[in-house]
């Protein structure tokens, strides 16, 4: 008889993409943090759905309008329903400069897709 990996009652977890940049080796700065609710087995964690929950003033991500309560629908091409919770940490990762294309749905409405430019993060910018 085989052991099943026991399944995870949905989680919520808060991931700030500031810092989520610096622990993944990027330098660069999106200002904006994401809640994200984990679903799957305890051997197989799965994103269930991820939104914004805070944009920082001045920051790449209110330059291109996004706005808390903004669903991921996805990152650089890529679903955010069903992905490994370290993939989409390690997509979201840039350096100053680099790209990150998001596709999100404010509302229930149609998604539209931002494309967000990485920026050094300010030395008073909210961690």
């Amino acid at each position: 008889m085989s052991a099943k990996a026991p399944a995870l009652a949905p989680l919520l977890l808060l991931l700030a993409l500031s810092a989520t940049a610096a622990a993944a080796g990027a330098d660069g700065w999106f200002g904006f943090s994401l809640a994200v609710e984990i679903g799957g087995t305890a051997a197989a964690p799965r994103v269930e759905s991820a939104w914004v929950v805070k944009v920082v003033p001045g920051s790449p991500a209110e330059k291109r309008g996004v706005e808390a309560g903004d669903v991921l629908v996805e990152v650089d091409g890529a679903a955010v329903a069903g992905a490994a919770p370290d993939d989409l940490k390690a997509r979201i990762a840039k350096p100053v400069g680099g790209r990150l294309r998001l596709a999100l749905r404010r509302g229930g409405g149609a998604s539209r897709t931002v494309e967000l430019v990485a920026a050094a993060r300010p030395p008073d910018a909210p961690r």
